[in-house]
């Protein structure tokens, strides 16, 4: 298995670091699911493992993270999809250094979570 820290493997170290802080931040801290779009495809969806996310992320330019949580009380044969709800999506531009995020949804959720890993990295790097 690929050491995590390498990854995504196309990103800069400061993108890794940026990356690597979003995904432990929403998923290992705060129990989200993530899926990972890069412009024409899903590179993964509603996953809850660190390490698979981030070895799909970097793939192209961009990637637009999208957070969901999944219902507590999901109706029985729903699909996939109907069994999360949308909580925002971050907008990943690769080659932008710091600047890696470049954008994400104006609500609570995501500028709380913006805000936290900007505080976290920016003193790491």
């Amino acid at each position: 298995m690929t050491d995590i820290s390498t990854l995504p493997v196309h990103a800069s170290a400061d993108e890794r670091a940026i990356c690597f802080k979003l995904i432990e931040h929403l998923v290992t801290n705060l129990g989200f699911y993530v899926s990972v779009f890069e412009g024409e495809d899903w590179a993964i969806e509603f996953s809850d493992d660190p390490h698979e996310i981030l070895s799909e992320m970097a793939s192209t330019d961009f990637d637009r993270v999208e957070v969901y949580r999944i219902k507590e009380n999901r109706p029985v044969g729903s699909s996939v999809r109907d069994d999360y709800i949308f909580r925002g999506s971050f907008f990943l531009i690769f080659g932008n250094g710091r600047d890696l995020i470049s954008d994400h949804s104006d609500n609570e959720f995501c500028n709380q979570v913006a805000d936290f890993v900007n505080l976290s990295v920016n003193g790491a790097l």
